[in-house]
């Protein structure tokens, strides 16, 4: 048989219809260094876009100062783990002046012989003399009657403890009489004798008068005593010590 050279006459075959091929643009070159590209809808379609945000401009600089705090708070509990001396905290202690205060001297021992002639010096430093209208003498404490002028019987009222302070100024009823005459001893052992008349005395002094009137039994001394309970007891004697009256509280 001969070959069809497509000349011979005969029935028309219906060959099938074929489509032109057309080719695809060319892609831009792939990019080797990083993500693709998105130049192509069809690649950020696939791959999407980076958004932007200021948040990492914020964060970082917080993230690196809050690193700096931790090193250092770090370094300071090393630091104190590895000292052997705990720490100390030493205060400079104020330096205060205090003024110089003069103490006050002790009170005088007025039951004392010591202390009875130191009472005595101090008037006589005082007044020139040692004459009185009449002496109140506690333990620690006395007053005084003490004439104002060579005569009558105008009188300064002193108080004694040590020292005698600034006189007032008024009268008195009794008779002048000088220090001098009186002997400590006997004042002492008549005001321990009225100690005795009550129990537990609190309080005791002893007065000295020039004996007159209206009640004179030749008295120079009255010394008395008392307790809480109000109590009391006296005794009078002469210079010499000899008691003319006695009285105890019932």
């Amino acid at each position: 048989m001969e070959p069809d050279n497509g000349s011979n006459d005969g029935p028309e075959r219906n060959d099938p219809a074929w489509s032109t091929y057309t080719p695809p643009e060319t892609p831009p070159p792939p990019n080797i260094y990083g993500p693709p590209q998105t130049s192509s809808p069809e690649v950020a379609r696939l791959f999407g876009t980076k958004p932007s945000s200021k948040a990492g401009c914020v964060l970082i600089p917080f993230v690196v100062i809050l690193l700096v705090v931790i090193g250092v708070i770090v370094g300071i509990i090393n630091a104190a783990s590895d000292s052997d001396d705990a720490f100390e905290f030493e205060f400079d202690e104020p330096s205060i002046e205090f003024p110089d205060i003069d103490q006050p001297p002790p009170p005088p021992k007025l039951h004392t012989v010591s202390g009875f002639n130191e009472l005595r010096d101090a008037i006589r430093e005082e007044t020139g003399s040692t004459e009185v209208f009449e002496a109140n003498i506690y333990p620690e404490y006395a007053s005084l009657s003490v004439p104002a002028q060579a005569t009558g019987q105008r009188a300064f009222s002193y108080f004694y403890n040590g020292e005698l302070a600034d006189p007032g100024k008024g009268r008195s009823s009794y008779e002048r009489f000088d220090l001098t005459q009186i002997d400590p001893q006997v004042m002492i052992r008549l005001v321990q004798k009225a100690k005795r008349l009550v129990e537990d005395p609190t309080s005791w002094y002893v007065i000295i008068r020039k004996p007159g009137p209206p009640f004179d039994n030749g008295g120079w001394f009255s010394a008395y005593a008392s307790n809480e309970f109000s109590e009391s007891g006296y005794l009078q004697a002469t210079l010499d010590g000899t008691i003319v009256h006695r009285y105890v509280s019932e």
